[in-house]
C-alpha cells in the first residue's frame, strides 16, 4: 500500500504569494505562468487551492504521484494546453500511465512521466536533507540558541569527486557544522571557514552567512544547485527512454494518444540540452509513444515545440 503523503500546512497560492513578495522585494522578476498552472485541476481541483503534497515529514521531495501530475501542469501551461479550456489532470493507478491529460472535457492525452537526472548527485542532496535534519536535532550547547534568532546560511562551492561515489562525510560535516555554528556570532558574516577549525567546509569551500532577525533557520545547509554533471546527460536520457518503451508495452490499448514526458532534473544548471536531446531520440526511437517531450526546468530559451514525433520543451519553471 502506498504510503499516505505529508500535506504542507498552507496552499501551493499562499506559498507562492510568499514567494513573489520576497523576490519582488529583492528587484526581481517573478514567472507569470505560475498563476495559469494554480488555475489547472489535478483530480478536479485547482493546484492553487491545494496543499503540497510531501513524501514524508521534514522533507523538500513531492510525493512521486504530485510529482507527475505537476510536471504535466507545467507541460499544459508552457504548450499553451490551459488557453483551449479547462485543464484537468487526474492520476491513474498501474496497469495505466502516469496521467490524463483532459482538456474541455476531453482526453488529449495520456502522459507517462520521469525525470533525466545524475543518480549520485541526487544521492547528494538526499544526504544534503540528512544533514540538515541532524544539525536542527543537535544539543550542543549555543546551537538551538543561534538558529532560533537568525538565519544562518552554509552553501557549499564545490563537491569533491569522490563524494559523488562515496557520499557525504555526513558525521564529519555535522560535527564542524554545529561547532561553527555555536561560534557564528564571533564570526564576521559573511565568512569562509578555515582549513585549521573546518577542514571537510573548508574543502567544499563553504561560504556561510548569518542574518539576525525574526526569522529562524529552517535549513542551514541550503539545497545543493547545479551539481549535476552534465557529461551524465546523455547516459541518463537515453536509459530513461529505454525504461519507459519497455513499461509502454503494458498499458491498455485504450491509453491513446500516449506521451512522454521526460523532465530534465534542475541539478544539471542552465545547459541547454536541446539539440542533444533531440539527437538522441532520434537514436533510441521511442516509436510506443506518440509524442516524445523533453522538459528543462530554468532553461535560457522559452518553450519550443518540435515537430512531432520528437519534440522538445524548454521551460523557464519557478
Amino acid at each position: 500500500m502506498a504510503r499516505k503523503p505529508t500535506l504542507t500546512g498552507w496552499t501551493n497560492a499562499e506559498t507562492d504569494g510568499a514567494f513573489k513578495r520576497a523576490v519582488r522585494q529583492l528587484g526581481q522578476r517573478v514567472d507569470a505562468r505560475t498563476e495559469r498552472r494554480h488555475a489547472i485541476l489535478m483530480d478536479g481541483m485547482p493546484f492553487g487551492d491545494r496543499q503540497s503534497e510531501m513524501r514524508k515529514p521534514e522533507t523538500a521531495f513531492y510525493e512521486k504521484t504530485y510529482v507527475e501530475a505537476n510536471a504535466v501542469a507545467h507541460l499544459a501551461v508552457n504548450l499553451g494546453l490551459d488557453k483551449d479550456g479547462q485543464v484537468n489532470i487526474r492520476r491513474l493507478a498501474e496497469p495505466m500511465p502516469d496521467t490524463a491529460l483532459v482538456v474541455g472535457g476531453t482526453t488529449l492525452a495520456f502522459v507517462e512521466q520521469t525525470m533525466v537526472m545524475d543518480q549520485e548527485a541526487h544521492r547528494l542532496t538526499l544526504a544534503v536533507e540528512r544533514l540538515n535534519a541532524a544539525v536542527r536535532r543537535c544539543e550542543g550547547q549555543g546551537v538551538q540558541s543561534v538558529l532560533g534568532r537568525g538565519i544562518l546560511q552554509i552553501r557549499f562551492g564545490v563537491i569533491p569527486i569522490g563524494y559523488y561515489v562515496d557520499g557525504l562525510p555526513i558525521d564529519g560535516l555535522f560535527n564542524e557544522i554545529c561547532a561553527l555554528t555555536c561560534s557564528v556570532e564571533s564570526e564576521v558574516s559573511p565568512f569562509k571557514p578555515t582549513a585549521t577549525r573546518f577542514p571537510l567546509l573548508a574543502g567544499m569551500k563553504a561560504f556561510v552567512t548569518y542574518h539576525r532577525g525574526k526569522a529562524v533557520t529552517a535549513n542551514p545547509v541550503v539545497s545543493l544547485t547545479d551539481h549535476g554533471r552534465p557529461q551524465l546527460f546523455r547516459q541518463s536520457l537515453a536509459e530513461q527512454i529505454r525504461k519507459k518503451r519497455a513499461k509502454a508495452g503494458r498499458y491498455p490499448a485504450t491509453c491513446r494518444p500516449l506521451w512522454l514526458l521526460l523532465d530534465v532534473d534542475i541539478h544539471f544548471g542552465l545547459h541547454d540540452f536541446s539539440t542533444l536531446a533531440r539527437a538522441i531520440i532520434a537514436e533510441e526511437q521511442p516509436s510506443e509513444y506518440d509524442r516524445v517531450i523533453v522538459q528543462q526546468a530554468y532553461a535560457p530559451l522559452p518553450a519550443i515545440d518540435f515537430a512531432r514525433p520528437v519534440e522538445a520543451s524548454h521551460a523557464a519553471n519557478s
